[in-house]
């Protein structure tokens, strides 16, 4: 870092922190994330303040930190890590991500369904996980829908309903949410909510595959990329395991298809991974 920079820096650090000294709630936020890295308890104390004035972002923030989920710290929206000395707390957990969440915050909306699905800090209530999935998915949240799809397919919280499941699989997987992509693969391999179709299923497993083979060298660029917040896959795990099922299950459908069948598929994911992993200009 040259002298300028580090001279611009500690202006921008001096102008938030009088913000936020001043009772700035977004401020104190940003000051929380400034501080992150180089002094923890502080950035807690920022965080709380925050949240405290109702900043939901500070709020889900300070649930994720309680849940002390550290492999889904790495990856959730808001980059935080919980501090050593902070006790893991799901009771807190669930009144920070409520706060958010009531405010519109998908991804507490997310989280407090996990909380409500396992009975952690909340009464174990499937029906409750399902209503806080269906606020976060209908925001867009990915996982949110592919959860939510998870509920319809088996019938926890809501009615045994493939074609929601369906329905929701298929979104999820328009935004590259990894297990909604085998999800609404095997649901075209199984006639489950949608009509059978071999190609279909090839279709999406050979996306899958395809995808992981994109990011593999990435493996932590592979969860970002594909919204994975809690893909069901150890981060210790190896990469071949993440991939195994989707080549099962493409083989298994390529069974029932010609060479053409199978070339036309490839095709088709070739030009839609493009278009879906395509950066922003």
């Amino acid at each position: 870092m040259n002298r300028i920079t580090a001279f611009q820096q500690e202006q921008q650090e001096d102008s938030v922190k009088q913000r936020a000294s001043s009772g700035d709630a977004a401020a104190q936020y940003e000051m929380s994330g400034l501080l992150l890295s180089s002094n923890p308890a502080e950035s807690f104390e920022w965080l709380q303040k925050a949240g405290n004035q109702g900043h939901a972002g500070a709020q889900a923030s300070l649930g994720q930190m309680y849940t002390h989920d550290q492999y889904f710290s790495s990856f959730n929206a808001y980059g935080t890590i919980p501090p050593p000395d902070i006790p893991q707390d799901y009771t807190k957990a669930a009144n920070w991500f409520l706060k958010a969440a009531v405010q519109g915050d998908s991804y507490s909306q997310r989280r407090l369904g996990d909380l409500y699905k396992y009975g952690e800090g909340v009464p174990r209530s499937r029906e409750q996980a399902a209503a806080w999935y269906s606020h976060a998915a209908g925001r867009g949240d990915s996982a949110a829908q592919r959860l939510l799809g998870d509920l319809y397919c088996f019938g926890a919280g809501v009615p045994q309903d493939y074609t929601h499941a369906a329905l929701w699989y298929q979104r999820a997987a328009e935004d590259l949410n990894y297990s909604g992509i085998l999800s609404i693969g095997f649901m075209y391999l199984k006639g489950h909510g949608v009509r059978q179709d071999y190609v279909e299923a090839y279709f999406w497993f050979e996306v899958a595959r395809v995808l992981f083979e994109k990011y593999r060298r990435k493996f932590d660029t592979l969860q970002r990329a594909l919204h994975g917040y809690r893909v069901d896959v150890p981060v210790s795990g190896k990469p071949e395991t993440f991939n195994l099922e989707s080549v099962e299950e493409r083989d298994q459908a390529a069974s029932h298809l010609t060479q053409d069948d199978i070339a036309r598929a490839q095709s088709r994911v070739q030009k839609w991974v493009e278009e879906h992993t395509a950066e922003p200009r």
